[in-house]
């Protein structure tokens, strides 16, 4: 989701499946990206068999990048299909013949491309160059790349994350690539789960974990801090305990605008939502039958979030009033943080 193509638009990008019986001609999948009140901006679709298709990887401001693949799903091609709202014919800046494992993602002013052993480069629109923008060699404890990049203008922010380490790290055209939020050789805490929408960082810290040890961090906390891609004027605030242990995935990111965020849980059930100026907070749950999916994203006034009814076995996208959340959680007691729980 995002809302900052226009004043006062908001847009999703989505998926849209029909399937008839065992498939047949009426049968598709597509790709949307429109107004949430309006029109849609584009639409590919993948019509039965699914012998080559387009999966979206991201939508950044008015840019969505496409990854390719077939014939057959077996991946033999490498290619970048990119879209802009507004234009109806996306551009094709890079097509090969070769077995495609390479996901691509893009904003208004740059590529990324996740190459094999999760390294990642960057790219201008027109591929005049590529130069490496991060592989797990240039982390002092080793993690790779992992879920999605956030692009904000020319900035790039993504995380790394395993079962042992967690950090942060950011590209802008001054320091490069570096960590954003890092505990090098400090294995017992990190920063994952980051979201973004260029005003507010969100993200999840993780502590209590015994030295190198295989697992999650036994105690969460949500984290924000005004943007910005300086690890010398970060402010870290402890908004409130994260309800989930859950790291890692690109579901699992947080969704950040107009001063709130949340991310689902890692139960695959229920959704956490924050407001930013306090710290007051809502847990959505679930149940067997309709379970709370993947927070999309805020609008001032609205939560969109996707939503799973098992027992017609859909898919949809729910938005809420904020106002119809209810009376909110109240803040945790929070202290101040201490140097020692300040990024490194």
């Amino acid at each position: 989701m995002d809302r900052r193509c226009a004043a006062g638009t908001t847009r999703l990008l989505l998926g849209r499946k029909a399937l008839n019986g065992d498939g047949d001609t009426q049968s598709y999948f597509d790709w949307v990206v429109g107004d949430v009140d309006g029109d849609l901006d584009f639409a590919v679709r993948n019509p039965w068999p699914w012998n080559c298709g387009a999966f979206m990887r991201n939508f950044s401001n008015d840019t969505f990048a496409i990854s390719l693949y077939g014939p057959n799903k077996d991946y033999e091609v490498d290619a970048l299909m990119i879209g802009r709202v507004g234009s109806l014919t996306p551009e094709m800046p890079y097509h090969h013949q070769a077995e495609g494992k390479v996901a691509w993602f893009a904003g208004s002013e740059w590529i990324v491309k996740l190459d094999y052993g999760h390294q990642l480069f960057l790219l201008p629109h027109d591929f005049s160059s590529q130069v490496p923008l991060f592989n797990a060699g240039m982390n002092p404890d080793g993690t790779s790349f992992g879920a999605k990049p956030w692009f904000i203008g020319k900035d790039i922010l993504f995380q790394t994350s395993a079962y042992v380490a967690a950090s942060i790290w950011a590209y802008d055209e001054v320091r490069g690539t570096h960590p954003l939020i890092s505990y090098p050789g400090d294995t017992t805490r990190g920063a994952t789960n980051l979201g973004t929408d260029g005003k507010d960082l969100v993200w999840t810290l993780g502590e209590g974990k015994e030295e190198n040890a295989f697992g999650l961090f036994p105690e969460v906390s949500i984290m924000t801090s005004p943007y910005t891609t300086d690890p010398a004027e970060l402010s870290p605030r402890k908004l409130r305990k994260d309800l989930s242990l859950g790291i890692g995935t690109h579901e699992l990111q947080f969704a950040v605008g107009c001063g709130h965020a949340g991310r689902v849980l890692a139960n695959g059930q229920d959704a956490q939502i924050v407001r930013l100026s306090d710290g007051a907070g809502w847990l959505l749950q679930g149940s067997n039958d309709w379970r709370w999916q993947r927070v999309l994203g805020f609008t001032c006034d609205e939560l969109f979030i996707a939503v799973h009814n098992r027992e017609i076995k859909k898919y949809n996208v729910a938005r809420l009033p904020l106002s119809a959340l209810g009376e909110p959680l109240p803040p945790d007691r929070r202290r101040p943080l201490d140097s020692h729980q300040r990024a490194a």
